[in-house]
């Protein structure tokens, strides 16, 4: 199985592509913005499955440890 991903900057698409670009670009995440860790914090959820609780990310690492 296979899928197709349409980033926000390309514009050269057919009907169907423009369609699942559409739909893909809620869930788009484009890394090359300050916003991306943002958006990142808000779709990530850590559990730990050994207690089956919600934990905080530690997010320092996804920021490069800044």
């Amino acid at each position: 199985m296979a899928f197709r991903v349409y980033p926000t900057w390309v514009n050269t698409l057919n009907k169907t592509a423009l369609n699942t670009q559409r739909w893909q670009q809620e869930y788009f995440i484009d890394l090359s913005t300050d916003m991306a860790m943002d958006k990142i914090k808000n779709y990530c959820i850590c559990t730990d499955y050994s207690t089956k609780r919600e934990m905080p990310l530690d997010y320092s690492r996804l920021e490069g440890n800044k």
